[in-house]
């Protein structure tokens, strides 16, 4: 025990306000730099101790549900922990979404829920529930405090700490912590003078800092698979955990392509590198073969179905031959099919490089195996690229051109659904490519607006000063656009494809067995809402466009007007927007062949 937690509590009239300060201060200390609450009685004691923290920045959310969200997005791209504070009652259940998606996307957050005293709960008293198991499986761990009585400065200190340390544990993974935080009244108890008192007593309480991150993977376990004479393939999926420059330089050794998604966030154009991997194995003739000897994954699984199956139907525990090996991330097994031979948890960017090092050298080899993917690429690439000049715009060549005309300086949080799907699939990014985000912890189209908003504001702080820009579907935009109406400073440009209703349910197989009507009625899900008309209400900035060179002129305008929200719509159909995809992959798939020939 430290020093300061042996000496006598300190004798302070104000013991709510002493206990928030100490939590505030703590964790800024370590790190916090960024709040977000939603005004309510019973959090009063850590709000104006957040307000009169210089060193946060703080947000003020009307909505729970979209605070959630809008932390959710600052620490996305922060990659620190948010502060994100709820009163007591129904308005702590309004994070559950966010503090999920926030746990299995492993983002770091810090939920401080303000409760009632304990025997206040389970006899009627107004606003007051058992939320302390609010969040138990979407959560690193929980930490209950005590109402406050006595100025305990050390065992504050420490509590906080420790939720700081849970919250950012690399071993086990970032996520939320959730921290319950009960106040007897009255709830702002402070006198003149104390707070001054509280700061010079912290000045001698310990702050504890905790790392823990595990090491290099060992090489034996996988040297035998990392043979330039074998046929091999390198996924990179979101989340991935080394640099696009490391991973090439081990994809170089072995002369294997990397099949990378826009969420890894390679922004090489190396030849190694496969972007278009869905459009390249829609072709039987080159799927059958490109059957590999080894998959090496790393990070996230891609959206791809066709791509999935590739690799599931490749590996051995499906009835093929390739050995299938998964790096991280950290903390997390990452096996949908079940289809890994290994999974290795470690400090990936520094195995990666490890291995590059023991990898014989492959100078002599041949690269026949290589060049089949990088003529496929090319050929797709290639092939769009001139059919998009000369095509009407459409939802595939909208994620196309925002891809292309997005630099590194830019952020582009695309929405679950068919946005991300067609950023993924029709996506190219040049040498200088954008940051592309999005919530893929469980895919839901919900708060996506708010994650946005909030990720807009961390880009402002910690990205390189470009532009934020969000691709959505109208239907993500109608669960979330109250969050446009509770915005502040927020900024940044929405792009919406607009095909009145839900355009992803026309590639499942129910679309050709169902009867029209029934399946328009329980999957098209069509709008009577129009999607203009309510964003001018909110004082949007909206925009139509309908041409592939619209896209570069509303970018123009935005960066001109850095402060603003302006939503550019595209109007598209269902049923057009099925055959185009249709179209497009067709013209891929012959290309590809030609390849081939």
């Amino acid at each position: 025990m430290s020093k300061a937690a042996k000496e006598p509590p300190l004798s302070l009239t104000g013991v709510n306000m002493a206990f928030a300060s100490t939590i505030v201060r703590t964790l800024v200390s370590l790190g916090v730099s960024d709040a977000v609450i939603s005004p309510g009685s019973r959090s009063t004691p850590i709000a104006v101790a957040l307000a009169r923290e210089s060193k946060v920045r703080l947000y003020v959310k009307l909505d729970e549900r979209s605070a959630g969200f809008f932390a959710l997005g600052l620490s996305k791209i922060s990659n620190r922990p948010t502060l994100l504070l709820t009163t007591s009652g129904t308005a702590a259940t309004e994070l559950r979404p966010s503090v999920t998606e926030a746990f299995h996307s492993k983002v770091p957050l810090i939920v401080a829920t303000s409760d009632r005293p304990p025997e206040l709960i389970g006899v009627g008293a107004a606003q007051t529930i058992s939320q302390i198991s609010l969040f138990d499986d979407v959560i690193n761990e929980k930490i209950l405090f005590s109402v406050p009585k006595v100025v305990d400065l050390g065992v504050w200190v420490s509590l906080a700490s420790q939720a700081y340390a849970k919250a950012t544990d690399e071993y086990v993974g970032m996520a939320p912590v959730h921290i319950n935080l009960p106040f007897d009244e009255p709830l702002y108890d402070q006198s003149e003078g104390e707070g001054e008192i509280v700061s010079l007593a912290l000045e001698n309480v310990p702050i504890s800092m905790t790392h823990k991150a595990k090491g290099v993977c060992r090489f034996e376990e996988v040297e035998r698979y990392l043979n330039p004479a074998l046929r091999g393939v390198i996924v990179a999926g979101g989340r991935g955990g080394v640099t696009g420059e490391t991973l090439g330089r081990f994809a170089d050794r072995l002369k294997w392509p990397v099949v990378v998604d826009h969420r890894f966030g390679a922004r090489s154009k190396k030849d190694t590198f496969i972007r278009g991997a869905d459009l390249i194995l829609r072709s039987e003739k080159f799927k059958v073969s490109a059957t590999p000897d080894v998959v090496v994954r790393v990070g996230e699984p891609h959206l791809s179905k066709v791509l999935s199956e590739y690799l599931v139907g490749a590996s051995r525990s499906h009835g093929g031959t390739a050995v299938t090996i998964q790096l991280g991330p950290s903390g997390s097994r990452v096996d949908p099919n079940r289809s890994s031979d290994l999974l290795l948890d470690g400090d990936l960017e520094s195995t990666v490089d490890a291995w590059s090092k023991r990898i014989m050298d492959a100078s002599g080899s041949g690269t026949g195996w290589l060049d089949s993917w990088v003529r496929a690429e090319h050929a797709v690439q290639s092939a769009l690229d001139l059919d998009m000049e000369a095509s009407a715009l459409s939802e595939p060549y909208l994620a196309r051109s925002l891809v292309r005309q997005l630099s590194s300086k830019d952020m582009l949080f695309v929405s679950s659904s068919m946005p991300i799907r067609d950023v993924e699939f029709f996506g190219d990014m040049s040498h200088d490519s954008v940051t592309v985000v999005a919530n893929r912890g469980v895919n839901g189209i919900d708060g996506v607006i708010s994650t946005f908003l909030g990720a807009s504001e961390s880009w402002k702080e910690h990205g390189p000063g470009g532009v934020s820009t969000l691709l959505i579907g109208d239907l993500a935009l109608l669960y979330d656009v109250t969050a446009l109406i509770y915005r502040r400073c927020e900024s940044g440009v929405i792009f919406v494809t607009d095909n009145q209703g839900g355009a992803i349910f026309s590639f499942l197989s129910q679309h050709d067995r169902l009867d029209s009507d029934e399946f328009e009625r329980l999957f098209g899900t069509p709008q009577q809402v129009q999607v203009e008309d309510v964003l001018k209400a909110m004082k949007a900035r909206v925009y139509q466009i309908d041409k592939v060179k619209d896209v570069a002129s509303v970018l123009e305008l935005a960066r001109s007007e850095p402060d603003e929200i302006s939503v550019v719509i595209f109007r598209s159909e269902r049923e057009q927007n099925l055959k185009e995809h249709e179209r497009l992959y067709r013209l891929c798939i012959s290309v590809v062949e030609e390849t081939m020939n």
